[in-house]
């Protein structure tokens, strides 16, 4: 199964971006799923919300999710709040 692999990694780089821009909370994630990795949409959203779903971190995000014509999964835009910002703060980095 690789898509657990492919969500991971997209998960991993989602935490070390929020870290960088000292998001307290990641609010949003776009991502372009390729049709070549031969996963299915709602296979890599099982994926990341299971890896998701206990880190207070992505508590409220949403997973938004394109399928796209290549054979690759990549990180569109990434929306959260900033620590001190008492969720007023949005921004994408």
């Amino acid at each position: 199964m690789h898509e657990w692999g492919i969500a991971q990694s997209i998960i991993d780089k989602v935490r070390d971006a929020a870290g960088q821009n000292k998001l307290a909370a990641v609010t949003k994630v776009e991502i372009n799923l390729g049709s070549g990795l031969g996963i299915t949409v709602g296979e890599f959203l099982f994926c990341l919300k299971a890896l998701t779903k206990e880190n207070a971190l992505f508590e409220r995000c949403t997973f938004v999710m394109a399928e796209v014509d290549a054979a690759t999964a990549s990180i569109e835009a990434i929306e959260g709040d900033e620590q001190g910002r008492n969720n007023h703060g949005d921004r994408t980095i």
